[in-house]
Parts: structure tokens; sequence; C-alpha cells
């Protein structure tokens, strides 16, 4: 499906965000480097055509890694970005191929829901990340907006599910990019069911109705 998409990715969540999107990324960068988060070595999973990473790529990690389980995105992403210290890999299962506590921060942006096997995504994530290393996710999540909202309901229930599969060129794509809203956690939800895998909540931001929310998690001690 991502390959799909691919193409148009970013022209259509630019659009269906008023470009939104683009400054809910720049957040998270300007979160790390504001608060000194030590950064010198970065994966962002579920990279995509590389928008997350080319804020990440501004901090200037020794090294900064990027998946996805899309080639065509990623190729979009190597045209983008230029980086010595950028490092992209293709990916078709949870297992990431880092040793024990070598990472200090990963990033999911609008992604992780899309994950069939989540539990085993947050099991690897808190493997390699080190002792009090960050797990950054920014993500749309259920909200009672999504149904109380009317407006909201129209806007991303069924104007940008159409808009999307129209310009992606997609017969259903956007449709399934929504409906997995309505499946995944609320953002309170989310951070409980992280704690069962040995994150703590650090930081959270509401960007969006508390649908849109950036979630700053820790590895806690053990």
């Amino acid at each position: 499906m991502f390959d799909e998409i691919a193409h148009k990715y970013d022209f259509i969540n630019h659009l269906m965000t008023f470009y939104m999107d683009n400054y809910w990324r720049w957040k998270i960068y300007k979160h790390i480097k504001n608060n000194n988060i030590k950064c010198k070595n970065i994966l962002d999973i579920a990279s995509g055509t590389g928008e997350m990473t080319k804020k990440l790529v501004r901090l200037k990690p020794e090294i900064l890694y990027a998946c996805d389980i899309s080639e065509k995105m990623l190729k979009l992403q190597k045209k983008k970005i230029k980086d010595d210290n950028l490092k992209l890999f293709l990916t078709n299962d949870h297992k990431l191929p880092f040793n024990n506590e070598s990472v200090d921060i990963v990033t999911a942006a609008f992604g992780i829901r899309n994950f069939a096997n989540l539990d085993e995504y947050m099991k690897e994530i808190h493997r390699i990340l080190k002792y009090n290393g960050y797990f950054i996710v920014l993500d749309m999540f259920y909200s009672v907006s999504l149904d109380k909202n009317l407006f909201y309901k129209f806007y991303f229930g069924k104007l940008i599910p159409r808009l999307g599969n129209f310009f992606s060129g997609s017969k259903s794509a956007y449709d399934y990019l929504f409906k997995s809203v309505y499946s995944f956690y609320s953002v309170n939800e989310f951070i409980e069911y992280c704690t069962k895998f040995g994150f703590s909540n650090k930081f959270l931001q509401n960007n969006l109705l508390n649908t849109v929310n950036t979630v700053y998690l820790i590895k806690r001690e053990q």
C-alpha cells in the first residue's frame, strides 16, 4: 500500500493538515535541542519519505538511521536528504539490527498505529534504547472528537480519504489510514500500554484536538 502512494505521500499529508504536520515534526527537533537530550545515535522508524528524518539531521548526530517497509519511499528519501551520517535500510519485520542499549532516541512519526505486530516492536525498541533514552511518537490517536465534532468527522472521515485516494491514484489507501485511527488507542490508553514494556511518559504534547499528539517516552531504569 505504501509503495502505491509514495509519490504523493508528502503532498497529501501537507494538504490534509494544512502543512501543520511539518510544524509538529519541527517541534520534536526543537524539544530535543532545547532540552539537551542526548542524540548521538538516532533511529527513525517508519521514516517514509524522510520528513521526520530531515528534521533530525539538523541535530547533527554521529549517526542517524532511518528505516521503512516501503522501498519506494526510502528511494525518495535518499534523493531528498544528502548526509554522510544518514543510513537507510529496508525492514519487513519487527527485528531491528542493533545491539542492546545502543540508541539514544527512537522516533516514529505517523507510522506506529499501522504496525501489525506492535507488541514485538515495543520490545525491540525497549531493547535497543539506552536507559533514559527517548522513544518519541507523533501520531493520530482515537479521540471522542472524531465522533462528536461534525466538521472534524466530515473532514477526516469523508473529505480527506476521497482527496487522498484521488491524488494518490489509490482506490482505498486513505480509507484504511483513517479507519486505522478509529481502531487505535486514545493517547492516554497508548501511554498506559507503553508502561507494560518499560516506558514512562516524560512529556505529552497535544497538537490538535487531543487527536494528533506527540508522546515523549523514556526507557525506565531497572
